[in-house]
């Protein structure tokens, strides 16, 4: 996972969910999306779109005793 994507999940509060799946595990945008579905990475639709919660990547990837700099 690149710094920059790293300090996203810190400040935004969401991140594209493909572009969750492919910087924090590697996915390819089909594999994210199943994992959206499946539930194994959470979501929230917005205007038809899937994003993912910071504050629940965070937690998901261990990072959620992390602050913001």
């Amino acid at each position: 996972m690149s710094e920059d994507f790293r300090v996203r999940l810190l400040r935004d509060g969401t991140v594209p969910l493909v572009e969750f799946g492919k910087e924090a595990f590697g996915l390819s945008a089909d594999a994210s999306r199943r994992a959206g579905k499946t539930g194994d990475i959470p979501t929230v639709k917005i205007g038809g779109q899937y994003f993912v919660p910071c504050i629940k990547a965070r937690r998901l990837l261990g990072l959620d005793t992390l602050q913001a700099a």
